[in-house]
């Protein structure tokens, strides 16, 4: 949204400078109290802050604050002073006690900082990517008809994945993937007259997932969220055959934030939306309209806009443009992110996109 508005970050700008505090009145203060009086100055800009960002959003930024010492856990409290850390259910929040978040959710009240979910928090080590340790690297896969039978050749093929989300599955309940891998699934929905669905979305984990995996149960039949360290995460799949509103809906129902641990937000998936300006694109949609206003307005970056404008990411093979020949493609499978990642290299092709991340605030996109 930066380049968008044509907004270029004062790169290395230190809020905490002393130097910055020139109002007269503080001339005569010594070089430490000039550093405190900085500090205090900066925690009351950021608590004023928060105080005017929408309340389903303050909770996440809050926490962002605090783990990078920006605000003390006094100034915490007193922003988001009771949190409940919930789990999106059909259309609703439920609170999800410690032991039952991964299957059954029942009602509990939490101190804003009670996040014990064996989760890593973000610290200086976790800020710091260490190849060996702590790169996560999330893959998405637009399937159009998963066999469950060869899901290894896939799973084999992606060996440095930690994640593979998997878009239009057909999959239907109770069935599972032939996979070693762990799996979480949005069953598709039942054709009649056919063994296979419709739609449907897979999570599979690496064994070697560098980071404790949380998937939230939903009957949601068009999105799969999970939580990966401090990130949430959702995918989904908005088949063409939905209205755009019904579409908007869909995305304006996914919670910024469900534990005061998160403290990003990832939303990816096959959007089935079309646009020139942000994707580079060869048409746009009434849907891409829309989405491109989603985007701007809840502050998302899309990364196809910044680092794969206009690479395709899905290509009809047995689709053929009659006038120059081509293949059809279009730019639908999208990854966004709430919060500005700090480094990111991407290459797209169209069979798949991968998103590799040092930590739950940066992450890289390589094919």
């Amino acid at each position: 949204m930066f380049i968008i508005l044509i907004v270029e970050p004062i790169e290395g700008f230190n809020p905490l400078n002393p130097d910055l505090l020139r109002d007269p009145k503080y001339a005569d203060l010594s070089e430490s109290d000039r550093a405190a009086k900085c500090t205090e100055v900066h925690q009351a800009r950021l608590v004023r802050a928060l105080q005017h960002i929408r309340e389903s959003v303050r909770p996440a930024v809050a926490r962002s604050f605090f783990v990078k010492n920006w605000i003390t856990l006094d100034q915490y409290k007193e922003v988001v002073p009771t949190v409940t850390r919930a789990a999106r259910t059909t259309g609703s929040t439920q609170d999800a006690t410690m032991e039952e978040i991964h299957d059954t959710f029942s009602t509990t009240e939490l101190d804003p900082l009670d996040v014990d979910l064996n989760m890593p928090m973000p610290n200086q080590d976790t800020r710091t990517c260490t190849k060996n340790n702590n790169m996560l690297t999330m893959t998405l896969w637009n399937a159009n008809g998963c066999n469950r039978y060869t899901v290894d050749q896939t799973t084999n093929s992606l060996l440095t994945s930690s994640l593979i989300f998997i878009t239009e599955t057909w999959l239907l309940s109770p069935l599972r993937l032939m996979t070693s891998w762990q799996q979480y699934h949005t069953y598709g929905i039942p054709l009649e007259g056919q063994s296979r669905g419709q739609m449907g979305i897979s999570l599979l984990v690496n064994p070697d997932c560098p980071y404790p995996v949380t998937h939230f149960p939903s009957d949601n039949p068009y999105v799969l969220s999970c939580q990966v360290s401090t990130l949430l995460v959702h995918c989904v799949y908005l088949p063409p055959s939905l209205s755009d509103l019904e579409a908007m809906d869909i995305l304006d129902g996914l919670p910024h934030q469900s534990h005061p641990s998160q403290t990003n937000m990832i939303v990816c998936g096959d959007f089935n939306a079309r646009h020139q300006h942000l994707l580079g694109d060869s048409r746009t949609t009434t849907r891409g309209i829309k989405l491109f206003s989603w985007i701007l307005e809840n502050g998302m970056t899309c990364w196809n806009t910044q680092l794969a404008y206009g690479i395709p990411t899905y290509c009809a093979q047995g689709r053929v443009n009659a006038t120059t020949g081509e293949h059809f493609n279009s730019v639908i499978d999208l990854p966004l992110s709430w919060f500005r990642p700090s480094s990111c290299v991407v290459v797209l092709c169209p069979a798949s996109t991968t998103v590799s991340t040092c930590s739950p605030s940066s992450f890289v996109e390589s094919e």
